[in-house]
């Protein structure tokens, strides 16, 4: 599906913010949007879903040759995608494209100056924070990262480590903090131990002392910390 988290400020302070008066500039700048319906990979198969994708300005689309498994609809002057193949690639509407990184999996976040993307590499994942010029990475040697909220303060992530199950992280200018299912461990009972994650990054909503979430069957969670 496609990945489209809030946009948010500043993180982490790896990169500038974007120049004066470019948040509202962004406003009014071309969108990349789905032309058409996705189209699915062979039958049978557990390739992802993929569009055609266009720049649109004021009615008028700038298809892109690429198509995109995952996009974000702007960041910087231009938009983000992941191609079927598995390369990031920063698009602008006019026709100019730049690879940011291969072995991409297609979990995207901006808050405009940075793009948070997950890559996988020999059956371990990372989570790098791109500025425009380079990118950092975030979190690395996981087993597993899914959806990714960026604030200002904290990016909160679903991931699971090596022999661990998947849960909520934290990372706050350090190393990343569990939240939940932290003592889980695959092959072994988890009797009602186990916590939900989300499944859209937009259903997250921090308050002080506490994280809630609405999981993939629309219950409420939260926890405290």
């Amino acid at each position: 599906m496609r990945r489209l988290p809030l946009a948010l400020v500043a993180l982490l302070g790896c990169a500038g913010p974007l120049p004066p008066g470019a948040e509202e500039s962004l406003a009014d700048a071309p969108r990349l949007e789905a032309i058409g319906d996705a189209v699915g990979g062979p039958e049978g198969s557990d390739a992802p879903a993929r569009w055609r994708v266009g720049f649109v300005d004021h009615g008028v689309t700038r298809p892109v040759d690429r198509e995109a498994i995952a996009f974000v609809p702007r960041w910087r002057e231009g938009a983000a995608l992941v191609d079927p193949q598995r390369r990031l690639y920063a698009v602008r509407p006019d026709g100019d494209r730049r690879m940011l990184a291969a072995d991409a999996v297609g979990v995207l976040a901006t808050d405009g100056a940075r793009l948070a993307y997950v890559t996988e590499r020999g059956g371990l994942s990372a989570l790098s924070l791109h500025d425009g010029t380079r990118p950092r990475v975030i979190v690395e040697g996981f087993a597993s990262i899914g959806v990714v909220r960026l604030t200002p303060e904290e990016i909160l992530f679903v991931g699971a480590p090596p022999g661990g199950v998947v849960g909520v992280w934290s990372v706050q200018g350090g190393a990343p903090v569990c939240l939940t299912n932290c003592a889980l461990r695959t092959g072994e009972p988890w009797a009602d131990r186990f916590v939900p994650p989300p499944v859209d990054a937009a259903t997250f909503v921090i308050e002080p002392g506490r994280v809630r979430w609405v999981d993939g069957d629309g219950v409420a969670r939260e926890v405290g910390r």
